[in-house]
């Protein structure tokens, strides 16, 4: 956008200019989406103040406020029949059955999307009975988790058959191999699969649309529904007791872990 429409030097700009790119921003982008970059923008000229010829004046400054958030909306998690459909939507699909065995492994275990595609074979255990969770991959980088805090996951019956299975049918030569990639063997990235498979499936079964990280929130909600403890939801879902309490205070039940939706 600054190139298209802002193509000067940095130290050309003053406050007109910087009007009619807001105008712009206006037409094209969401509000939270103008206001982020606007503020970015705004904390990289005040960076580059003093040097590069740029004046002591920042023309940016205070005009990301123009921009409103929007509330965000907090959607709903999948009934128990929707994860079932989904799943089984995924594995009749002539495009997208490759991706069967993620999303059922997603909705088992309440993982993140970069934790699921960071998985590999070495971090379950010999028995396949649990899984470590300490990678994350996003953005065509592996890292660690979101909270930097590795954990390890009893998993339920039916993700074990799964995974016991899919190992069975694509004999990894190596351990360091992923679980779960792309048709082309390449990881999973999280918009990709969103704007690909998981929006087409969802249209194709009628289920309204939700962000594929609901499968998180998912698995979280129908464990505590459940009676699993959240003190141990949370360590098993990599999050923070008292953030889950927070949002989830409604869902919580007494007494267990994951459910299986097979």
């Amino acid at each position: 956008m600054l190139e298209k429409h802002l193509n000067i030097p940095a130290y050309q700009l003053d406050r007109r200019r910087v009007e009619s790119f807001l105008d712009v921003c206006w037409d094209t982008l969401k509000p939270n989406t103008a206001k982020t970059r606007i503020w970015l923008l705004e904390s990289a000229f005040e960076w580059g103040r003093g040097k590069y010829k740029l004046p002591d004046e920042n023309p940016w400054e205070g005009v990301a406020k123009r921009f409103r958030s929007l509330p965000v909306k907090n959607h709903a998690a999948f009934s128990a029949g929707e994860v079932k459909r989904i799943i089984q939507g995924f594995r009749d699909s002539r495009y997208y059955a490759h991706y069967a065995d993620y999303v059922m492994f997603r909705f088992g275990m309440g993982t993140r999307g970069g934790e699921a595609s960071a998985l590999k074979w070495k971090h379950l255990s010999p028995d396949l009975r649990s899984v470590w969770i300490g990678e994350s991959y996003s953005r065509g980088h592996t890292g660690s988790t979101k909270t930097k805090r590795a954990r390890t996951v009893a998993m339920p019956d039916s993700i074990v058959a799964m995974l016991s299975a899919r190992k069975e049918a694509l004999a990894p030569q190596s351990d360091d191999e992923l679980v779960f990639t792309t048709p082309t063997g390449l990881p999973i990235c999280d918009r990709s699969f969103n704007r690909r498979a998981w929006k087409s499936i969802l249209s194709q079964l009628g289920i309204p649309y939700r962000k594929p990280y609901t499968t998180r929130k998912t698995a979280i909600s129908h464990a505590l529904a459940a009676g699993a403890n959240y003190i141990d939801v949370a360590a098993a879902a990599g999050h923070d007791p008292q953030t889950m309490h927070k949002h989830y205070a409604e869902a919580i039940q007494k007494g267990s872990v994951f459910v299986s939706f097979e």
